[in-house]
């Protein structure tokens, strides 16, 4: 009995895929002797083809059944999860079909999605009513992004994915933003001999316009892509922007009294102290005056190993 309800969990939470392996990272939050919470330790399963799900958590599978469970690798105990929170998949470059994604944006408890190197057209997040967290990383042939249907949406990523309009007009409590494109890398400072933690994609690929939601909660934004503005006026909390440098903030002049002076705004890196501000009588326009600094340098490692190899260097 016990064993049968471990495998029960097993395939619910190893999500299953279709043709070729995949790599699933599940995360379930806990509780301790104190009955606090907490998120044990990341678990990857490999999922290999003619896999299945039983949607029915809680039924006991029969022998038959159990046979079609086979291919399942564990690299860390399941701990009687059979519901994860937070799911991230990397197809690993292989083709993800709707009916896979759906497999995965219908479990119960899922708040936190990942969907990183898949070869997929199109994501509707129709049934993803409790997500909170959205990223979408390497899906280079990802066009269309429906996240009408995920309203309790707070954070969104789409990293190096063709996606050339998102209508965030539902997701009324995004609190953060980040579209952006091309290779990552940091600013290096030779000043202070360490590395920047802030992103930068200096050379981006894609384009995408955004129309954000007339109320919203956004606080912070990311723009990395070959469109040259981006109309923030319905982000009225708007704090952070981290931006291109050849990208303007387009704005209506009520938007640019409240919060104009407020805005901290990052071009490729480098913190703007002073905007290029231009109006006419309903539209202002704020671009990057500094764009270079002959400190700072694109890094594109994130070891920890060469960031202090370099400073050694350029130290001695």
């Amino acid at each position: 009995m016990k064993k049968a309800l471990f495998v029960v969990g097993l395939l619910c939470a190893g999500i299953i895929l279709g043709a070729g392996e995949h790599k699933i990272y599940a995360h379930a939050s806990r509780k301790d002797a104190n009955e606090k919470s907490y998120l044990p330790s990341k678990y990857c399963y490999r999922v290999k083809e003619n896999m299945f799900v039983k949607k029915d958590y809680e039924e006991i599978l029969n022998p038959e059944e159990l046979q079609d469970a086979k291919g399942i690798e564990i690299q860390k105990s399941f701990m009687n999860h059979s519901d994860p929170t937070r799911v991230v998949l990397d197809a690993d470059g292989r083709k993800i079909s709707q009916n896979q994604l759906k497999k995965i944006i219908a479990l119960n408890k899922l708040k936190e999605l990942s969907i990183e190197n898949a070869d997929i057209q199109e994501i509707s997040l129709s049934q993803a009513v409790k997500l909170e967290t959205l990223t979408i990383r390497n899906c280079m042939h990802l066009e269309r992004l429906d996240v009408k249907g995920a309203k309790q949406l707070k954070k969104l990523a789409v990293e190096n994915a063709p996606v050339k309009k998102l209508n965030l007009e539902k997701n009324k409590k995004l609190e953060e933003v980040s579209v952006q494109s091309g290779l990552s890398c940091v600013l290096f400072d030779f000043t202070k001999q360490e590395a920047g933690k802030i992103p930068v994609f200096p050379w981006s690929d894609y384009e995408c316009k955004i129309q954000f939601p007339k109320k919203n909660r956004i606080v912070k934004l990311n723009y990395f892509t070959t469109d040259h503005e981006i109309d923030v006026s319905r982000c009225r909390n708007l704090k952070e922007v981290h931006m291109s440098k050849d990208c303007k903030i387009k704005a209506d002049n009520q938007w640019y009294k409240k919060n104009g002076k407020k805005l901290v705004i990052y071009a490729d890196g480098i913190r703007q102290k002073k905007l290029s501000v231009k109006r006419n009588k309903s539209i202002v326009l704020l671009k990057a005056r500094k764009v270079k600094n002959k400190n700072l340098q694109y890094y594109f490692g994130e070891d920890e190993e060469i960031v202090r190899h370099l400073c050694t260097i350029f130290a001695g």
